[in-house]
């Protein structure tokens, strides 16, 4: 069964004490708690976009074309990688549902 889709007006923020840098390769990150790695494009597109305060829905359109693919599979990607940053404390949802 699909996860549900997040809350269309939903915004996120990265969490205090997580750092992180667009590189050629995609975004090196770390979290002051212990960690860090890094993420290759075009989840790196993603994780931009989404701590630059768009919401869900204003993300989704922008993905698919940085990962030349249809909505329904960028919106898929992201809602996967949301849940990925959320669940590991990386970020924080503001508004929307949530």
């Amino acid at each position: 069964m699909a996860e549900p889709t997040p809350d269309p007006r939903t915004v996120y923020r990265s969490q205090p004490g997580v750092g992180w840098v667009m590189t050629d390769q995609g975004i090196r990150w770390v979290d002051a708690r212990g960690g860090g790695g890094q993420w290759p494009y075009p989840q790196a597109a993603a994780w931009a976009l989404v701590v630059s305060g768009r919401g869900f829905g204003a993300i989704v359109p922008l993905l698919a074309a940085v990962m030349a693919a249809d909505e329904a599979a960028a919106a898929e990607a992201l809602g996967a990688w949301l849940e990925d940053w959320l669940a590991a404390g990386l970020l924080a949802a503001e508004g929307g549902g949530g």
